[in-house]
């Protein structure tokens, strides 16, 4: 499953933040970096149900959320 959006996308440094703390490289500072709340619980509770997620953003173009479900 895929989400996408046509917004101001995610700049390389923040995109890269979301990446360490989402491979559990990184503990969540919330608020810092533009990483919300709302992120962190979708990131757990995707974890949680056996999918993983992954973003494909470029600045200015928009961002994709992809949900990767484990067989």
């Amino acid at each position: 499953m895929q989400v996408q959006d046509t917004g101001d996308g995610i700049a390389p440094d923040q995109l890269a933040y979301l990446q360490q703390v989402f491979s559990g490289k990184r503990r969540p500072q919330v608020g810092t970096h533009g990483l919300g709340l709302g992120l962190v619980l979708i990131n757990d509770f995707a974890r949680r149900n056996g999918a993983t997620l992954r973003f494909n953003s470029q600045p200015g173009q928009g961002t994709t959320v992809s949900v990767l479900c484990r067989k």
